[in-house]
């Protein structure tokens, strides 16, 4: 989570710590190392996008910006559901809105 996103409301680590509990040790050097260590660059998937596309991306966040014209930064980490849920919203209704175009 952003260092900004837990000054601003402390309460949000419990959201994490919570469901990372349930995990095995083993489960979660998996996951990390999955999602961390052995990630793939996606760039070229996502430029060659057939559909429209829309991206949300934290300030904090270690991804980087996707190639893409829709980017949208948000206060936070990698955690912008718990971080900045209305911001989330908004996409999610803009992804909607052009799912009927």
């Amino acid at each position: 989570m952003g260092n900004d996103s837990l000054k601003d409301n402390p309460a949000l680590i419990q959201k994490l710590i919570r469901p990372m509990s349930i995990l095995r040790n083993s489960q979660i050097i998996y996951t990390d190392k999955a999602v961390r260590i052995d990630a793939e660059d996606t760039t070229d998937l996502i430029r060659n996008l057939k559909i429209p596309a829309k991206a949300l991306v934290d300030k904090s966040d270690y991804v980087g910006l996707p190639p893409l014209p829709d980017v949208r930064v948000v206060n936070g980490s990698h955690v912008s559901p718990l971080e900045a849920p209305e911001e989330v919203n908004l996409l999610i209704a803009g992804l909607i809105r052009l799912s009927g175009e």
